[in-house]
């Protein structure tokens, strides 16, 4: 009844963040999409002549349908309701040691992007969302160039041959945008700001697609190698030993075992990655737009291992020399991709029964959506290749703009269920009013779950 009772509160704040958001979601997410299309084609007009400029034109599609990603869950900020309930035990500064100064204070949307856009490129890029980018880019380069000889006549190719075309535009993106941060004082214009996030997004696109495509070829080698035959070998030596005991179903007890791993190697996993690993990954990256990102190494591990860390480098001066280095090498880490690891754990802390609400909830806006990408294609009607190829981006807009739309409310919603119950924050009894009289003080849970003791 727990789950129930969880689908039905978290479902109706997610309704409420979306209906009264709904005009900015919708403007941002078509800021979006009107962004990666006009990338998309515009990459495809440039074509494999101009392959530099054209693989600029896409990452800087893909960048405004990542940035108006970013911005839609900014919007949300000021409908949360756990910064204003721990700004209620601003005298209690026992309980607010874990809540970062940067929750009370609403960033600008430009800081946000700054700090957000590296890690939610990373998500795209681990979980091969920027791959359906990709494969419609592939799709309008066949169709421009049927004649075309391979991906050489192509915009933008992942042919890994093409590496140091993205390893040299990263590298000058960074280097450009380190640059701009020694004139950042001087020069705090919009348009500094606009230039910022662009050089942030493009460096950390090009850095997160080769290292996925340098994994995917030493994979590839793995494969190929003694090592990875051996094993092998010695799994299907494993499999003829076992006895051919009879199962249920009038199954050999060899071939249920090869049936078993077969289907957690290709079927379980894969749908754990996708089905929960994602999931749980935006929860995180929200978490972090909303301010949740004021961590130190200290926070990431324990404070005890951390401690003794610290205190074996600062003990020598090649110690203190080699802190100051990896201090400078990994800002970007710690600014940027450890908070968000803290973050998973406080979501992690909000309890099972929020995140399977969440879980279920996710799952079932993209069952909605599917269905009705469908149903939009249904009511079209019959249509020839030529005439399905133009018009499949606006096929499936009505899905896409509800599914995101949606999500995103979600997204926030959870986000602040699961921190007000996982740090203590006032969990209302879905009653604003019943918060405001300012006489509770609300008292940590003992094991993170939905239940807060409180005191008069």
């Amino acid at each position: 009844m727990k789950l129930v009772g969880e689908l039905w509160a978290l479902g109706r704040e997610t309704v409420r963040l979306w209906w009264r958001r709904l005009p900015v979601l919708g403007s941002w997410f078509l800021i979006g999409w009107i962004g990666l299309t006009t990338g998309t084609h515009l990459s495809v007009w440039l074509g494999g002549n101009h392959r530099t400029l054209a693989t600029l034109a896409f990452v800087g599609g893909v960048m405004i349908q990542v940035v108006a990603t970013i911005a839609m869950v900014h919007a949300l900020w000021r409908d949360l309701r756990s910064p204003r309930n721990f700004a209620r035990l601003n005298h209690r500064a026992d309980e607010l040691h874990a809540i970062p100064d940067s929750v009370f204070r609403r960033a600008s949307l430009s800081k946000t992007l700054l700090l957000s856009i590296g890690p939610f490129l990373a998500v795209y890029a681990v979980w091969s969302l920027i791959d359906g980018w990709v494969a419609d880019l592939t799709i309008w380069n066949q169709a421009v160039n049927p004649s075309g000889i391979g991906e050489q006549s192509w915009s933008v190719t992942t042919d890994p041959s093409e590496f140091g075309l993205y390893l040299v535009i990263g590298v000058v993106a960074w280097i450009a945008l380190r640059a701009l941060g020694l004139v950042r004082d001087r020069h705090r214009s919009s348009w500094w700001r606009a230039s910022a996030v662009f050089l942030e997004g493009l460096w950390a696109f090009c850095l997160f697609f080769i290292t996925i495509g340098l994994l995917t070829l030493l994979w590839h080698w793995f494969y190929r190698t003694r090592v990875f035959t051996g094993l092998a070998a010695a799994w299907a030596w494993f499999i003829d030993t076992l006895p051919a005991i009879r199962l249920p179903f009038d199954v050999a007890l060899p071939d249920a075992v090869r049936l078993l791993s077969g289907w957690l190697a290709q079927d379980l996993l894969p749908a754990v990655w996708q089905g929960v690993g994602l999931p749980l990954a935006w929860l995180a990256l929200v978490a972090t737009v909303y301010g949740w990102r004021g961590f130190s190494m200290a926070d990431a591990l324990s404070r005890s291992r951390a401690a003794r860390l610290s205190g074996r480098l600062e003990a020598t001066s090649w110690g203190r020399a080699l802190r100051t280095v990896t201090s400078l090498a990994t800002m970007d880490v710690r600014d940027k991709y450890l908070p968000v690891i803290q973050a998973l754990r406080l979501t992690l802390r909000s309890g099972p029964v929020l995140l399977g609400a969440y879980l279920i909830l996710y799952a079932l806006i993209q069952f909605i959506a599917r269905w009705l990408d469908v149903a939009v294609v249904l009511a079209a009607g019959p249509m020839d290749n030529v005439t399905r190829l133009l018009v499949q981006s606006l096929l499936t807009l009505p899905g896409s703009l509800l599914a995101q739309t949606l999500v995103v409310a979600l997204w926030a919603a959870t986000v602040d269920r699961g921190l007000r119950a996982a740090l203590g924050g006032v969990r209302e009894r879905e009653r604003e009013p019943e918060l405001a009289s300012g006489n509770e003080v609300p008292v940590l849970p003992q094991s993170g779950g939905d239940g807060v003791e409180v005191r008069g």
